[in-house]
């Protein structure tokens, strides 16, 4: 049996990895009808996501 490869940080969300080490966090949970509104809605966050890869001494200010 192989070791498997560590994910690709590019394809996971940041807080999945590591901490951000902000003060406080929310998590929602949400039940979609259907793939086509699950797929609209992950569209829509796309640009407040954030991956799990190394941003440096720049740490974001929403996660």
């Amino acid at each position: 049996m192989s070791t498997p490869l560590p994910p690709d940080k590019s394809t996971v969300q940041g807080l999945i990895m590591r901490g951000y080490t902000h003060p406080y966090s929310s998590h929602l949970l949400f039940r979609f009808s259907s793939k086509a509104a699950a797929s609209q809605f992950i569209k829509a966050l796309l640009p407040y996501l954030r991956s799990a890869e190394n941003w440096g001494t720049n740490k974001p200010d929403k996660c």
